[in-house]
């Protein structure tokens, strides 16, 4: 410790970490410190995944709040959440051929992420005993 005025050294505080250094590391890491950072990875997507349910459950309790009756408020949420994912895979309507440039990149990137999610379901989840796949295996 140095006092402010003179530049005087006061004191050395003792080493260690305390009360709020170990709360502030709790909610950083999880107090876990390794070379990977693994316990900030959890604290983040643990923070995506937060925030994701914040948004989903401010969107039902609006359209609980809106509407008067309990099936009008489903197909309401329905329309909201799945007809954007539809419209926006290229299912119905050929993402080509909309003049949207967005609206092409949102669908682009839609399918490159669920094939990319097909193969790696591929994979890990399909392949036989041997870990090759394949009806030969059985």
């Amino acid at each position: 410790m140095v006092d402010p005025y003179t530049g005087a050294i006061l004191g050395i505080r003792p080493g260690g970490m305390d009360f709020l250094a170990y709360v502030h590391q709790l909610h950083l890491r999880l107090l876990i410190r390794n070379k990977a950072d693994t316990g900030k990875t959890i604290v983040s997507w643990a923070g995506m995944a937060m925030l994701f349910l914040l948004g989903s459950l401010g969107l039902g309790i609006f359209i609980s709040a809106a509407v008067k009756s309990q099936l009008l408020a489903t197909q309401t949420a329905m329309l909201a959440t799945y007809l954007p994912s539809v419209l926006l895979s290229g299912l119905i309507f050929d993402l080509r051929s909309l003049r949207g440039q967005e609206v092409q990149r949102v669908g682009r990137a839609r399918r490159r992420r669920t094939r990319r999610t097909d193969h790696h379901y591929d994979q890990h989840h399909l392949a036989g005993p041997g870990g090759h796949g394949g009806a030969a295996d059985v």
